[in-house]
């Protein structure tokens, strides 16, 4: 591959909600089991429109098999991944003073099309009455999700967009069908909620289907590349499994019963789902909260 600075490798590094890869840089998979994933340097003068780009990059499904046996290593176990977000979040929403997500606008990395699981209806309705409860301890504006709003990201495809032309819809779900094809249902188990720096999610357990579906994803998005924008999840694979339930806002009082109810959720069994389908969806971000936009479906 010829690409300036293309002689010089870094390795992965493994943080927050993903195996986090630099901006400039492109997942590179060895094709030896016995040498360690690498990343070599491919810089691009715009992010936004590059679908030929990431063709270039020597990555492939099989080389993943290889390294990993179809799954990428954690970065830590789930419970202590939970638990340190949360902590690190704890203290600025009890002070009234959480991030708040800003609205997206045509370009962001944040907030664009994503393939997502979609919980049953039984599960829908533990998760939308967590939701509930999460808004009935606070004084402050922050947005609790509708029922039919509610989702776990298997991987954000692309940045936002203003519009999704239904052409761009059509292509995805033929590449991740085929990308998919003979994972399985994925089943993901939730128990209790943790913090983040801009809102609430319920914690989600899941079996090993959601990884090896991630892989195969992440193995897709090299040999394709984006159609719009360069999304979130371009240099990383998610290692959680969560579903946002609030959203925060700007913040005029401390929000001690919030996080103390967080806290004491810990443990508590908040549903099961099993799909076997996954959906394609746009977003429509604003002040008042967060609307799901169904698009496609992707077998699994």
């Amino acid at each position: 591959m010829s690409a300036a600075g293309s002689g010089r490798l870094r390795s992965v590094r493994w943080r927050g909600f993903g195996a986090v890869l630099d901006p400039d840089w492109r997942v590179r998979l060895s094709a030896s089991a016995a040498r360690p994933v690498r990343l070599e340097q491919r810089r691009t003068a715009d992010d936004r429109v590059r679908v030929g780009d990431a063709r270039a990059v020597s990555s492939t499904a099989s080389a993943a098999v290889a390294h990993y046996g179809e799954r990428m290593p954690p970065a830590e176990p789930l419970t202590a991944l939970h638990r340190r977000i949360h902590e690190s979040a704890a203290e600025a929403v009890r002070a009234g003073r959480p991030a708040v997500d800003p609205v997206p606008v045509d370009g962001d990395a944040r907030w664009g099309l994503s393939l997502v699981a979609l919980p049953d209806a039984d599960t829908r309705a533990a998760l939308q009455a967590a939701a509930a409860g999460l808004a009935s301890t606070t004084a402050n504006p922050h947005v609790a999700y509708d029922a039919g709003d509610l989702h776990m990201t298997v991987r954000s495809l692309e940045g936002f967009a203003d519009e999704v032309p239904e052409a761009v819809i059509d292509r995805y779900c033929e590449r991740l069908t085929s990308a998919l094809r003979g994972v399985g249902p994925l089943t993901v188990r939730f128990e209790g909620m943790f913090l983040t720096s801009t809102g609430v999610v319920a914690c989600g357990h899941p079996d090993p289907v959601l990884p090896l579906a991630r892989e195969r994803l992440a193995a897709d998005a090299a040999a394709h590349g984006w159609n719009q924008v360069r999304g979130g999840d371009a240099a990383r694979i998610r290692d959680t499994a969560h579903v946002s339930l609030m959203v925060f806002r700007d913040a005029a009082a401390r929000d001690d019963r919030l996080v103390d109810h967080v806290e004491a959720s810990h443990g508590t069994a908040l549903g099961t789902m099993t799909v076997d389908r996954l959906a394609l969806v746009t977003y429509t971000v604003s002040g008042d909260g967060v609307k799901l936009h169904r698009r496609g479906w992707v077998p699994l």
